[in-house]
């Protein structure tokens, strides 16, 4: 494997790296994917010791370093496409591409960034109380409407991962890598020259408003809305996503 030509997947909030296996089987250039931090075997937070997106690009460049990448095409899914957002304009040097898929590029109001730092630390104590009951309703959010019906094989795997992960970690990821807490980088997206490929399911309005933004603000970016899709349409439609993915690397690389 060419590591310096691979994709590097970053799964979102509650994920782990396995929620890609199956986009990964299907695509055609090497990839990888990583635990995000809370994550996974990405369990190394202290609750004593803030986090932040400075400290996401610092710690991934890191691991980027020890596996001698020495550029990267990064494809993030929410929480994980913010998390690539933030290192790919902190780090545009490492990155050959980047795909976003329903991803926002910060809360620009400073009032609605306090109301969502606020109601995540209301969620953090719904995840510490009871975590298996988190999990249940988050996956009733009309974000994932369909989703079981559509794939059911993929739905019940994200579930088990979903319940296997360690609800302080989880927690605290929310805590310090939540969209209240993410910088806004809507200012620096003019200043990005790599190819961007930019993913919205048809059936989430927010993240398809958000989506057409920033294809504005990109000036070296593509829009692709899948439909019959919500906010994870890697899972609604696994294989129309592999589809545009596939014809982005190659048309790209």
């Amino acid at each position: 494997m060419k590591l310096n030509h691979s994709l590097v997947f970053i799964h979102g909030f509650m994920g782990s790296l396995h929620s890609w296996d199956k986009i990964r089987n299907q695509i055609n250039i090497p990839s990888i994917a990583i635990d995000i931090p809370g994550h996974g075997e990405n369990c190394n937070l202290n609750f004593n010791n803030p986090y932040s997106f400075d400290d996401w690009n610092t710690d991934f460049l890191y691991n980027l370093t020890q596996k001698k990448m020495n550029k990267v095409n990064l494809c993030g899914y929410s929480m994980g496409g913010r998390l690539a957002l933030s290192f790919a304009l902190a780090n545009p040097q490492k990155i050959n591409s980047l795909i976003l898929v329903s991803t926002n590029s910060g809360i620009e109001n400073i009032s609605d960034k306090q109301i969502r730092v606020d109601k995540d630390l209301i969620l953090m104590e719904e995840i510490k109380i009871n975590y298996s009951r988190f999990v249940s309703n988050w996956e009733k959010l009309s974000f994932f409407n369909n989703q079981k019906k559509r794939n059911p094989a993929s739905f019940n795997l994200q579930k088990e991962i979903r319940l296997s992960q360690n609800p302080e970690q989880v927690a605290f990821s929310l805590q310090y890598l939540g969209q209240g807490k993410m910088p806004n980088y809507w200012i620096k997206l003019q200043s990005v020259n790599f190819p961007v490929l930019i993913i919205c399911g048809e059936e989430d309005q927010k993240y398809c408003d958000i989506s057409k933004r920033l294809n504005s603000k990109i000036k070296n970016s593509q829009l692709e809305i899948i439909s019959n899709s919500g906010h994870a349409p890697q899972i609604d439609q696994e294989n129309h996503f592999i589809k545009i993915i596939n014809n982005f690397m190659n048309n790209e690389h």
